[in-house]
């Protein structure tokens, strides 16, 4: 979108603006995501919602050189919609043993990063040569046909008289274990945000980068590298601790975003920074859902619920840093930005570090705190 956007001659401040307010339905998921706990079984959410997330998508599409307003509002729906997707899907892996929800985190991300990300780049590459019309039929079948394959995914969500009390049981677990409160502390800081990539394919002109370079850097290398980070993210976190490796993402990110604000304004500074900005963004992103899930702590039953208020927690530095660095770019061009991105990054990773070194005994004593029941 900020590719068709900056094409249709909008400002990069206008789309970071347009981004953040399209982005609000994650921070407040939480208060339609209980009926995935409570209604069908939630692969059948997930239908719905990878349909209506679908249908706005491509409505959006075909508005791009329409309203603004008329677009935010449309992107702000298809993500009311992904928000239910997205918590649906983390139900289903709150049902993974404990030893394996890092790796399991790792493998989700990395499907999730990597295929939006190659999904952009398909649509950016179209984009130059097919209709509006055409962009918006591929975007719809695009996010719908993959979750059809959540038919074939067990679900053992139980939907009995006893499941209400049950809902409300662990609802209460959840967020009376110290684990919700400490795992809130990183969710909230904007380390693992990766807010630039929203911005960066609207950025390429700020580095002579061509539409072409800008369809392979933000697209199928993002992608991979992203998956390739997530992978690493969530072998790290199932290794050296879920607190420990976020702010090293944080650190990552810090120093690949330094690269691409004073590496030069070239095409090679793009590819390469944002190469490692990706592996970056994919690398927090494994390590962020591994937190998630530990928090909610296969209680399966308010499953989507909980994870669906940490999500929603954990997507607000999206939002705020997108808005940051949308402003920066106002004041000091693609320097600015990636100068507020970087600083954001080190200065938190580090603040987490000595935080996380200081509470990780209490972190994993929270293991204890309830065990997960069916």
């Amino acid at each position: 979108m900020p590719y068709l956007l900056r094409k249709s001659g909008a400002r990069l401040d206008e789309i970071a603006g347009i981004v953040a307010f399209a982005n609000l339905p994650t921070i407040w998921a939480f208060l339609w995501s209980p009926i995935a706990d409570i209604g069908p079984q939630r692969r059948y959410w997930i239908l719905f919602a990878a349909l209506g997330a679908g249908v706005t998508s491509g409505a959006s599409i075909l508005n791009v050189q329409g309203s603004h307003v008329a677009l935010a509002l449309l992107l702000f729906v298809m993500n009311a919609f992904g928000g239910l997707l997205s918590s649906a899907c983390g139900a289903l892996l709150s049902a993974e043993a404990e030893e394996v929800r890092s790796r399991a985190a790792g493998w989700y991300q990395g499907a999730n990063t990597g295929g939006a990300a190659v999904g952009g780049a398909v649509l950016i590459w179209l984009a130059d040569r097919v209709g509006l019309g055409m962009l918006a039929v591929v975007g719809l079948v695009g996010m719908m046909a993959p979750a059809v394959a959540t038919l074939g995914v067990a679900d053992e969500s139980s939907r009995g008289p006893a499941h209400a009390g049950g809902f409300l049981w662990d609802i209460r677990a959840i967020f009376l274990s110290s684990r919700a409160w400490i795992g809130l502390v990183f969710l909230l800081s904007p380390v693992g945000s990766a807010a630039a990539g929203h911005l960066i394919s609207g950025m390429g002109q700020d580095y002579r980068a061509s539409g072409t370079l800008v369809v392979w850097v933000t697209g199928i290398g993002g992608g991979l590298f992203s998956a390739v980070g997530a992978l690493v993210g969530g072998a790290v976190a199932g290794g050296a601790g879920r607190l420990v490796a976020y702010p090293l993402a944080g650190a990552l990110a810090c120093g690949f975003g330094l690269y691409l604000g004073f590496g030069g304004a070239t095409p090679v500074t793009y590819a390469l920074g944002y190469s490692g900005y990706s592996l970056a963004a994919g690398f927090a992103y494994a390590v962020y859902t591994a937190i998630v899930l530990d928090i909610v702590g296969g209680r399966r039953r308010a499953a989507a619920s909980g994870y669906a208020v940490l999500n929603s927690a954990g997507n607000l530095p999206i939002a705020y840093m997108t808005w940051l660095d949308g402003m920066a770019y106002r004041k000091g061009g693609v320097r600015g930005t990636m100068t507020m991105d970087a600083a954001a990054n080190g200065l938190f990773s580090v603040l987490l570090f000595v935080f996380a070194i200081a509470i990780r005994r209490r972190w994993m004593k929270g293991s204890a705190e309830f065990q997960p029941q069916a």
